[in-house]
């Protein structure tokens, strides 16, 4: 994804993410690489998706303990309609964006 792309995504300034990626980079975790004749793209690299998987599960199992396990199946139900209509709706006025598991955009 192209830096600025990302760094809009994620609501930071231009400062912030490239801070960011640069720590990114020196992990191992992204690359670099340059996009036409002014941009640049953030690449994970394998080590970075690696990086992702593994942290997934424990992410998950925590979300799990502070929200889900907390709700009654009533407030679940209710939960999930509503998430369904702020996905919905955050789709729609979204472009689509390329799939961070995309071949082309996994490097290393």
């Amino acid at each position: 994804m192209r830096a600025y792309e990302l760094g809009r995504e994620a609501a930071w300034e231009k400062s912030r993410m490239h801070h960011q990626l640069t720590r990114m980079c020196k992990r191992g975790l992204v690359t670099r690489e340059r996009c036409g004749s002014r941009g640049m793209e953030a690449v994970i690299t394998a080590k970075g998706l690696a990086a992702l998987e593994q942290a997934a599960p424990s992410h998950a199992q925590e979300v799990r303990r502070l929200v889900i396990d907390r709700l009654t199946p009533e407030e679940l139900d209710r939960f999930a309609g509503i998430a369904t209509t702020i996905l919905e709706n955050l789709q729609a006025d979204q472009p689509p964006v390329q799939q961070w598991r995309a071949g082309k955009s996994i490097k290393g």
